[in-house]
């Protein structure tokens, strides 16, 4: 049996390279009016790596092939135009997507949202449900400011601390921009790596 396996292993050593499936950007995202009623994957193209869920509100932060294997990984942009406070009009609530289609949920939540920390505690980024205050540790803490910038992708700004979100270490505090592409994500086409001189 060990001689079968070994021989296996010797053959498959020779005609091609097995692998786990890999990721890339497919269609990108240019205008929030693009985005509406859209499902897409927030990324760091110069990195190749995406947002995602891991375990309920805890979120991550790595390659493309690690967030497709997540609980969800997509978001829906959900503009706040018709909220009573006239200082959220122009900003928007982005909800965490399962594969499937439907809404990541836990702890008898609905729906979960990108949130921020406090602006004075926990410097960090999770998915929670808002509730009325739109937050979940701190009013407007799952509210975001975002915008694109021509050619160098969009920013999410938090409106309750007022800072960028940056993706290291997921802190929604930095004062400068970190521009990310919002898209869809496609499977790599798997290249032949058979070597022609094994028949």
């Amino acid at each position: 049996m060990k001689k079968l396996l070994l021989l296996g292993i010797m053959f498959l050593g020779m005609g091609g390279v097995i692998s786990a499936a890999d990721y890339e950007v497919d269609q990108k995202f240019t205008s929030v009016a693009e985005l509406e009623g859209k499902r897409f994957v927030i990324v760091n193209e110069t990195e190749s790596k995406a947002i995602y869920d891991v375990n309920n509100q805890n979120l991550a932060y790595d390659t493309y092939a690690k967030a497709v294997t997540g609980t969800a990984y997509s978001w829906v942009l959900e503009s706040l135009a018709d909220n009573a406070d006239e200082s959220v009009k122009d900003c928007y609530t982005l909800r965490l997507v399962k594969p499937d289609g439907t809404n990541h949920s836990f702890w008898g939540n609905s729906a979960v949202y990108l949130n921020s920390g406090s602006p004075t505690g926990f410097d960090g980024l999770f998915a929670l449900a808002n509730g009325d205050q739109l937050g979940t540790d701190v009013k407007y803490g799952g509210v975001w400011e975002v915008e694109y910038v021509e050619s160098k992708g969009f920013t999410l700004r938090n409106k309750a601390i007022g800072g960028y979100f940056d993706g290291l270490g997921h802190r929604p505090s930095a004062a400068e921009p970190a521009y990310w592409t919002f898209c869809t994500l496609k499977e790599k086409a798997v290249e032949d790596t058979e070597d022609p001189g094994v028949k």
